[in-house]
């Protein structure tokens, strides 16, 4: 059977996006297995060793918590699945917590955002390049979450 009208070649165009939806999100998460209250936890109350202190935090647009690539396509895909109804929308925000050093007095904001329960990706805002505080707590982060790569923006 040769598919040669254009109504046949949407349906199969709809098809071929949703077996490639479905193959890209059951590869696994679209980041690391943290739940957010793991991150909120760790930030808020271990974070001493690494002279740090919380100081505030807020929620931010998740857009200030830019998504990798393939963190990107599967977001795609998911959205896809959600408007065919084949997956349910869960919510997405991001947070970001404000650290100073106790010795410094600098600041260094990490960032992670979040969907449904789960966090996608951390990151780490810091004053300037090679800050000591913004390194040591990439270090602490990405040994407590060993899934995710944390980098520093400046």
């Amino acid at each position: 059977m040769v598919l040669s009208s254009k109504k046949a070649k949407y349906p199969l165009i709809a098809v071929v996006l949703i077996i490639a939806g479905l193959l890209l999100v059951g590869r696994g998460q679209e980041g690391g297995n943290a739940v957010g209250k793991d991150v909120q936890d760790f930030l808020s109350h271990k974070i001493g060793s690494s002279n740090l202190s919380v100081t505030d935090y807020r929620d931010v647009p998740a857009d200030e918590v830019p998504l990798s690539i393939g963190q990107e396509i599967k977001y795609i895909a998911k959205n896809a699945l959600i408007l065919a109804g084949v997956s349910v929308e869960r919510k997405i925000f991001a947070i970001e917590f404000d650290l100073q050093s106790m010795q410094s007095k600098e600041h260094v904001y990490c960032l992670f955002r979040v969907h449904g329960d789960r966090v996608l990706r951390i990151i780490i805002k810091a004053s300037s390049k090679g800050d000591s505080s913004a390194i040591r707590l990439q270090e602490l982060i990405e040994k407590a979450f060993p899934d995710y790569d944390v980098p520093i923006y400046h």
